[in-house]
């Protein structure tokens, strides 16, 4: 059944997966260039507070298509699209909810300002990612504010 282990190839080596996006004709000079401008938009321009962010106004944004802007954040990111903005969202959420100068701005009023439209979605992901509801990790991360 397997020629190839007889030929000197371990079983593993002779076993041959599908390899995900095998016929696409994405280069890796190109899904560089493309990973470059994703990092770039997120980080500058904070697209990903955008609520109603798409896989397709992501692509066009950025000059790519949303096959290749796809291929890029499921090979390079490691994740789908939507696991990727909620990913950056919950990222700012953490450093605004640490933030000791934004201890009286309210967790949904956060949850809306990184990109969440409903607090239900935002504490689940936000839990699933750290282990802990928003007003939990509030109370662990938030310094105090030192006094003169």
């Amino acid at each position: 059944m397997q020629p190839k282990v007889f030929s000197g190839f371990s079983l593993v080596e002779s076993v041959q997966l599908p390899v995900k996006y095998k016929t696409s004709a994405l280069s890796p000079d190109v899904s560089n260039e493309i990973v470059s401008l994703l990092d770039s938009a997120m980080m500058e321009k904070k697209l990903y507070q955008d609520p109603e962010i798409r896989l397709e106004k992501l692509a066009d944004a950025i000059g790519t298509t949303r096959h290749y802007l796809s291929q890029v954040i499921n090979d390079r990111k490691g994740m789908s699209f939507f696991e990727y903005i909620n990913a950056l969202r919950i990222e700012e959420a953490k450093s605004l909810l640490a933030n000791p100068q934004k201890h009286k701005v309210n967790v949904i009023e956060i949850a809306y300002q990184v990109g969440f439209n409903n607090k239900v979605t935002f504490n689940s992901t936000f839990k699933k990612s750290t282990g802990l509801t928003p007003t939990e990790f509030r109370k662990q991360n938030a310094s105090p504010v030192l006094k003169d």
